[in-house]
């Protein structure tokens, strides 16, 4: 379906790129995560659809930075074990790291070997001088991290992006946990490019979140998919 150029959820995206362009427009390689609130939210496939859609005219490189669930490897059809982001950050090459897509067109980080620190590891300054060392090679950075009520990694990877964008699901999130959610991106002063509200259904949404449906709640860019519920 993401290789569709022309599906509703292609152009959903790349309405959605326009306004991260527009928001992250000046720099040089921009680095752009995913978040949510809980799993389920369709994160992960938004992360991939814009590594995707950004990789038509781009050099992009999509990277896993869901220690803890990772699951780009198996969206993607490539082998679930093998060096990735935490081998990186350990020192590992970064040539024996890189997996690439001959057909989508861009280069993959997946999570690498398990670690029992996460957090440590996405806040440590390795992590900085490895997204520091990618931004070098690649013309945009798209990154998956964990939901954010279950756990604070997307935080320090947030600090260091140029911006995140915050996934919710229609007609299943709660309001007030996306509101939680933002006001926890806010408090550690994090970009908020956008809210995604995916899987939306207008005359739904209405009924479920009155009032502060469709845009009005969710600041300066709120954009509208039909992709699946995969987190």
């Amino acid at each position: 379906q993401h290789q569709d150029s022309r599906s509703l959820i292609a152009e959903a995206v790349r309405t959605a790129i326009t306004g991260i362009r527009l928001a992250t427009h000046g720099e040089k390689c921009p680095v752009v995560a995913f978040t949510s609130s809980v799993p389920g939210e369709g994160k992960s496939t938004l992360a991939i659809n814009t590594a995707i859609e950004a990789g038509r005219t781009k050099k992009v490189l999509l990277v896993d930075a869901d220690l803890r669930k990772p699951s780009l490897a198996e969206y993607l059809n490539l082998p679930d074990e093998g060096p990735g982001l935490t081998d990186i950050i350990a020192g590992a090459p970064l040539d024996i790291c890189l997996n690439h897509s001959e057909d989508l067109h861009i280069s993959v980080i997946r999570a690498g070997t398990i670690r029992q620190n996460p957090l440590d590891q996405l806040m440590s300054i390795e992590f900085r001088h490895t997204l520091n060392m990618l931004q070098e090679k690649y013309d945009m950075i798209v990154v998956d991290t964990p939901p954010i009520e279950l756990v604070s990694d997307a935080l320090p990877i947030g600090k260091i992006a140029s911006g995140v964008v915050y996934v919710a699901k229609a007609n299943d999130t709660p309001i007030g946990m996306i509101k939680r959610g933002l006001s926890r991106l806010e408090s550690a002063d994090i970009n908020v490019l956008g809210v995604v509200l995916n899987a939306h259904d207008f005359e739904k949404a209405s009924k479920y979140y009155g009032e502060e449906s469709a845009y009005g709640s969710y600041g300066a860019y709120g954009y509208h998919t039909g992709t699946d519920g995969r987190s």
